[in-house]
C-alpha cells in the first residue's frame, strides 16, 4: 500500500505536493501581470532615463500571467528611456571551476547561469551581451553600449572598464532588488575596497569568441572563492566576528533582515547596521514598493557605494588580522563563516 502511494505522489505530483500546490494558488491568488508590475515599480518614483541593474528572485512574485519578459517590459514602462542591465554569467558554480574546465566562451549561445530572468533577457531583440569570457552582462536601453562595449579587456571581472564598473561609476545608476539580497555588484566593492585574499595568485588565460566570431585569449585576474566573501564586524571573546558581504551591505527583504540582525552577537555592530539602513531609508537611498508578496528595493548606487565601501575600508583597517588567510581558513573550520 505505500509503495502504491508513493508511486502515486510521483507520478501525479512529480514536483512533490508542495511546490505543486504553490504552483496553482499561485495561478489562483498569486498572480503579477504586466500592468501589475509596472504599477508597483512606478512607486519606486525612478526618473526616466534611469540605469537599473536588476537581481531578482522571480519565483517571489508569483505566477507571471504574461511570462517572464513581462517584467523587462513593466520596468520599461515604469520608467520611460530606461537602461536595464544584468549578468549573464556562463557559470553557476565558481568562476575558479569555470576557468579551469577550458571552456571558450560563446557570447551568442552560452546560456546565461545567473537566474531566470537573465537568460530571458538574452534572448530578447536588440539586447547587448558583453565579450568578457568569465563575467558577461547583458544591456538593453540607451546606454547598453555604453556598458558593455570592451569590457572584455577589464583584467578583473568587476573593475573601473568591465560593465559593473561603468555602471556603478554613474550618478543615474540605481540596483533593483525584486525580493532578494543576492547581488553581484557586492564582488564591485570587493575590487573598490582592495579585499584581501580577492584574487587568485596566477594570471589566468581565457579564450572566447571575440566581436567577429574568432577565438580570442584574455589574461585575467580570478576571484578566490568564498574567503573574501565576509567582512569582519567585530572581536569578541570566541574570536572574530564575520557577516556574509550580501548581507552586509542590503538587509532585505525584511523577514531575511530580522534574521541577519538577530545572527549579530555584538549588540553595538547590530545597532549599527540597523541604524545604517535606517538612514538609507530615511534620505531617500533605498526605496521600496511590493507588489502582493515581494519585496522590491530600488537603491541609488552611488551614496550606497560609498558608505557600505567607506565602513568595510574601516573595517580592513581595525581588524586586519581577521582577514588574514590562515585566519579565515580557521574561522571556516570553525564554523564561523556562515550564510
Amino acid at each position: 500500500m505505500i509503495e502504491q502511494i508513493r508511486r502515486a505522489k510521483k507520478r501525479y505530483f512529480p514536483k512533490g505536493i508542495r511546490r505543486t500546490a504553490n504552483k496553482y494558488i499561485n495561478r489562483l491568488i498569486h498572480r503579477a501581470t504586466r500592468r501589475s508590475l509596472a504599477s508597483s515599480f512606478s512607486e519606486l518614483e525612478l526618473e526616466r532615463g534611469t540605469v537599473i541593474c536588476v537581481h531578482s528572485a522571480l519565483s517571489a512574485l508569483g505566477h507571471l500571467a504574461d511570462g517572464p519578459e513581462s517584467v523587462i517590459f513593466a520596468l520599461q514602462d515604469a520608467v520611460p528611456d530606461c537602461t536595464i542591465m544584468m549578468p549573464s554569467f556562463p557559470f553557476g558554480g565558481t568562476a575558479l571551476d569555470y576557468v579551469l574546465s577550458d571552456r571558450i566562451f560563446d557570447p551568442l549561445g552560452a546560456p546565461s547561469k545567473s537566474g531566470l530572468l537573465t537568460e530571458t533577457m538574452r534572448k530578447m531583440p536588440n539586447v547587448l551581451r558583453s565579450l568578457h569570457p568569465t563575467h558577461p552582462c547583458i544591456a538593453l536601453g540607451p546606454v547598453a553600449d555604453e556598458l558593455v562595449k570592451n569590457s572584455e579587456f577589464s583584467t578583473t571581472p568587476f573593475g573601473d572598464s568591465s560593465t559593473y564598473g561603468r555602471f556603478s561609476l554613474r550618478d543615474d545608476a540605481v540596483l533593483l532588488l525584486i525580493h532578494t539580497n543576492n547581488t553581484s555588484i557586492v564582488h564591485r566593492f570587493q575590487e573598490i575596497v582592495d579585499m584581501p585574499n580577492l584574487f587568485m595568485p596566477d594570471i589566468y588565460k581565457v579564450r572566447g569568441n571575440n566581436s567577429l566570431g574568432a577565438i580570442s585569449t584574455y589574461s585575467l585576474k580570478i576571484h578566490n572563492p568564498l574567503l573574501p566573501l565576509f567582512v569582519t564586524i567585530a572581536q569578541n571573546v570566541n574570536g572574530a566576528e564575520y557577516v556574509w558581504y550580501p548581507d552586509y551591505v542590503v538587509q532585505f527583504p525584511t523577514d531575511h533582515e530580522t534574521r541577519i540582525l538577530q545572527s549579530i552577537h555584538n549588540v553595538k555592530v547590530r545597532q549599527f547596521i540597523s541604524e545604517r539602513q535606517r538612514r538609507f531609508y530615511s534620505n531617500g537611498v533605498f526605496r521600496k514598493a511590493r507588489h502582493g508578496q515581494a519585496e522590491l528595493l530600488a537603491i541609488r548606487v552611488a551614496p550606497w557605494q560609498d558608505q557600505v565601501c567607506a565602513d568595510i575600508k574601516e573595517s580592513i583597517a581595525r581588524f586586519p588580522e581577521s582577514y588574514d588567510i590562515q585566519a579565515l581558513r580557521a574561522a571556516k573550520e570553525h564554523g564561523l563563516l556562515r550564510h
